[in-house]
């Protein structure tokens, strides 16, 4: 930065320091062109008049004046016109790239592109004035089109304040002008500095005119906004005493992606007082309008602007017709929410007697009872502050009262802490009504919330007393299919400290129970900091199960046996949770969940949001903030069913950090059995842990469907493996078993929502074989029950990601058997057509097509398998002509089968 000035020093001094006589110039390597009419050796001397022009060219240079280097062409001028006094010299270089002259001008962080730069230095009497132009065309704001830009910098040596006139043009704005006095001081040795006192002059006209809210919104993301804007900013006056005056106007506007409506304003600054009026029109319905106007207190040094409590402030706000339409760009509600409501606040005063009132109407929808009037008034003293809430009649009622001193708040910085508190509310609540408040998952309320509460003591140290109650309630838990039944709770407040005395339901044929404590501690003992800004909740309690029902999609139904202790704790910026398993037993049942039709799922379809990342799959660990969750089994835990036996053990921990997430263990079983198609496997190794990693991977990839081109599609590669992301449930498993001479292997591993499933067997059987073996008993038998195989085959493909036995799977033709022979001749065809009914039993029909008197021309034949080794095989036709037969299979007259070999359970991994 500092050559730059320097170089510019030395132009401003060979022009200020001019005398008649005689004009010089430097000439470099790319030529000399010198032209001149009129003048003499001694031009200037006797008050001639003339032009001298010197243009030094050069392609690929590298000086100073580049700034390290570039391609352009550089020209220098050198002017005398009129008299001595009268006098310029420029220096300008075409086309040099941005970064190259980032190094000695202050350009905006992002931009790119290419710029003309010309400097003149041009003498007006005893004055010098500095120009710095910079344009260019095609330019980019953070890799986005910004268009073409003019900005023209005004400095004369010795006075304070740098004149700027900027002006684009492009996608992102379809004009901006910009013209204004900065309070700089230059220095052609030291560089620039900022000239920060009262007394320096502020002028400033800035208009953009539809500004592209979606493109701004790609360069800065935290905008959050689309929609057009028009912008007028004026300001005048010093440092000390500014004035200015802000008109904004929004058009079509969208945050978050929500449709939000438009807004009109204008901001005032004069006299130190901060004049406001703001009117906003949802898209859906409803308005608001702003009018005040707030004192200021101006620090000119600190650039800070602040409330001046001494002075007398006014502030109008009313809102009519909201609703959760109006208000989807800021609160999504659930779509059952209905509600209109309208609100008024008005402030008038100084702090010393500053008087705040609001009231709040409105109505509720209640589904199935008259609409719920909703009520509210709030009053806000300098020493005395109330607030009222009710909804309906009597279903709910609220009041609190604090005297909380304000003047001494702001003032003298008294801590808020040992302000009174006098606060009470009573509910009567039917839960039907709070349905849709409720969070995801929570469904289909039924009974009634009543209770009473009374709180005193001070905001620091807040003491309650009361009872919260819930009886004959219902509720559907939709994560875990289940439909609660016979719901009560029964809890109590003390002093600081929620009391859970009884929590029970029916589930089904199961029960759940429990009981605990959670205790507030709203500021801790010594602190100094805010109100409420270091609050602590601790909360311990118990859960026992009793046959509670496990209904899932993936696993068998089944009914859980525990007792749980949990422990928690919470805070402004983390959170803890321990879940510990004292004992349990899990008893799995031979029923499912019936298949349901699944939507039809593209898996190149990605789900965006609406910045365009990928909406990552849900995970209950997902968050701001620090959490960590301990899940413990403190004894293993036994899983048992018709044709399951394993125990589980083992902790896993989640710690969350921001983006940032690390696992610690996982829950594993070493041994046990399970059946797979009827044949047993013994479970040889088996673990279920969760990845960690970096959030923001998970936001932005989501199933970790790579992103689209600029005009492509992208279809998702199903001989690909399915990539986990963090905080995704990963499994590895491998099971054992021997089925008819042939030892099998299965290995589950990968994320759970489509792991990768191993086949292997000793002899080596392809995949498909394998599965027809596990399923049949025999490698060579047809389809069974109608292309059954096909079916299990088909369903194993669409659970795990096996691309070898999913090729396999489709060069099936889909029949079970068919066969066309002849017999003593081509006249003679003969025509079987043959069904597996299970796994024992195969029948066959066989047709021979003009057959010789003493054969059937229609038989019937029925292979049936006593065990592995034996197999009873029977045939009858039309012509009385039958057989029986028995069959032995074993192997002889060679080594017996070789054990496998040492490797083979790692051929799983």
């Amino acid at each position: 930065m500092r050559g730059g000035w320097l170089l510019l020093g030395v132009l401003v001094a060979g022009v200020a320091g001019a005398q008649p006589g005689g004009v010089g110039a430097g000439v470099g390597e790319g030529g000399v062109e010198v032209r001149g009419e009129g003048f003499g050796t001694d031009v200037g001397a006797g008050g001639g008049e003339g032009t001298v022009k010197v243009k030094v060219r050069g392609e690929g240079f590298e000086t100073d004046v580049g700034a390290g280097g570039g391609e352009g062409t550089v020209k220098v001028k050198v002017k005398v016109k009129g008299e001595p006094s009268d006098a310029g010299v420029g220096l300008g270089v075409e086309r040099v790239s941005v970064d190259a002259l980032r190094g000695l001008l202050p350009l905006p962080a992002g931009l790119g592109g290419h710029l003309d730069v010309w400097t003149t230095v041009h003498r007006d009497g005893a004055a010098v004035r500095v120009t710095l132009r910079l344009e260019g065309d095609e330019l980019t704001l953070h890799a986005q089109p910004l268009g073409s830009a003019r900005a023209d910098l005004t400095w004369t040596p010795g006075v304070p304040g740098v004149t700027a006139r900027i002006e684009v043009r492009g996608p992102l704005v379809d004009r901006m002008r910009l013209m204004a006095t900065l309070p700089l001081r230059l220095d052609p040795l030291r560089g620039a500095t900022w000239r920060a006192d009262p007394e320096t002059p502020l002028r400033l006209d800035l208009e953009l005119r539809r500004v592209n809210l979606a493109r701004a919104t790609d360069m800065w993301p935290v905008l959050a906004l689309a929609g057009g804007l028009d912008l007028e900013l004026t300001a005048r006056g010093t440092l000390g005493a500014p004035t200015g005056r802000l008109r904004l106007a929004g058009q079509d506007l969208r945050w978050r992606g929500e449709d939000a409506g438009a807004v009109v304003g204008e901001i005032a600054l004069a006299e130190a007082a901060l004049k406001t009026e703001l009117a906003w029109s949802a898209a859906a319905g409803g308005a608001v309008k702003v009018r005040g106007a707030l004192p200021v207190r101006l620090d000119a040094a600190a650039a800070e602007v602040g409330w001046d409590d001494a002075r007398p402030a006014r502030l109008d706000v009313e809102a009519k017709g909201l609703g959760p339409a109006s208000l989807r760009p800021f609160w999504r509600a659930h779509p059952a929410a209905a509600f209109t409501v309208d609100a008024q606040v008005t402030g008038r005063g100084a702090l010393d007697d500053l008087a705040v009132d609001g009231t709040l109407t409105g109505a509720l929808e209640d589904p199935g009872r008259p609409d719920l009037p909703l009520r509210g008034a709030l009053t806000v003293g300098p020493a005395a502050q109330s607030l009222r809430f009710a909804v309906g009649e009597d279903l709910f009622v609220a009041r609190a009262d604090a005297r909380m001193d304000l003047v001494a708040a702001r003032r003298a910085d008294a801590p808020l802490a040992a302000a009174p508190l006098d606060a009470e509310a009573a509910a009567a609540l039917p839960l039907p009504t709070l349905r849709p408040y409720l969070p995801d998952g929570l469904f289909d309320p039924r009974g009634r919330l009543t209770g009473t509460l009374t709180v005193g003591g001070t905001l620091g140290a807040p003491r309650a007393a009361g009872t919260l109650n819930v009886a004959n309630g219902a509720l559907t838990l939709v994560p875990l299919n289940q439909r609660l039944r016979d719901i009560t709770v029964q809890s109590r407040f003390a002093d600081a400290t929620w009391h859970l005395e009884g929590l029970s339901a029916r589930a089904g044929a199961g029960r759940v129970e429990g009981a605990g404590t959670a205790k507030l501690v709203a500021t801790p003992p010594g602190h100094r900091g805010g109100l409420w800004d270091a609050w602590r909740v601790t909360a311990e309690g118990a859960l026992r199960l009793t046959r509670f029902p496990i209904i899932q999609a993936t696993v068998p139904h089944g009914l859980i046996d525990a007792h749980i202790a949990l422990q928690g704790e919470a805070g402004p910026d983390a959170a803890a949770l321990r879940v510990r398993v004292d004992e349990g037993a899990v008893r799995l049942l031979s029923s499912r969940m019936p298949t349901a039709r699944a939507v039809p799922r593209n898996r190149g379809v990605r789900y965006l949001d609406w910045t365009g990342d990928v909406k990552p799959p849900p995970n209950v660990f997902a968050g701001e903030g620090r959490l960590q969750v301990t899940v413990e089994l403190a004894k293993p835990v036994p899983v048992e069913g018709p044709k399951t036996a394993v125990e589980l053990t083992g902790a896993l921990t989640v710690r969350r950090d921001g983006d940032a997430a690390t696992v610690e263990g996982g829950f594993r079983t070493d041994t046990g059995r399970f059946d797979l198609f009827d044949n047993p496997f013994e479970v040889r190794r088996g673990r279920v842990t969760m990845l960690g990693g970096d959030l923001e991977t998970r936001r932005t990839t989501g199933d970790a469907t790579p992103a689209p081109a600029e005009g492509h599609a992208v279809w998702a590669d199903p001989d690909k493996p399915t990539r986990p992301v963090p905080l995704e449930p990963i499994l590895d498993f491998v099971a054992r078993a021997r089925v008819v001479d042939t030892v099998v292997l299965v290995g589950v591993r990968g994320p759970a929502r489509r792991p990768e499933l191993v086949l292997a067997s000793h002899p080596p059987l392809p995949e498909y074989q394998i599965l027809t073996l596990l399923i049949t008993g025999r490698v060579d038998a047809v389809d069974e029950r109608n292309g059954e195989v096909r079916r299990k085959v088909a369903r194993l493909v669409s659970t795990f990601h096996n691309p070898s036995l999913s090729r396999q799977l489709y060069d099936r033709l889909g029949v079970d058997k068919l066969g066309l022979g002849f017999g003593s001749s081509v006249t003679q065809p003969i025509l079987t057509v043959g069904k597996q009914i299970d796994r024992q039993l195969y029948v066959e029909t066989v047709y021979r097509h003009d057959a010789p008197p003493d054969e059937n021309e229609k038989e019937g034949r029925v292979e049936y398998r006593l065990s592995p080794r034996w197999t009873l095989d029977t045939t009858y036709g039309d012509a009385a002509e039958g057989s029986l037969g028995v069959t032995w299979q074993t192997h002889f007259g060679g080594p017996p089968l070789p054990p496998p070999p040492e490797d083979f359970e790692e051929r799983v991994e």
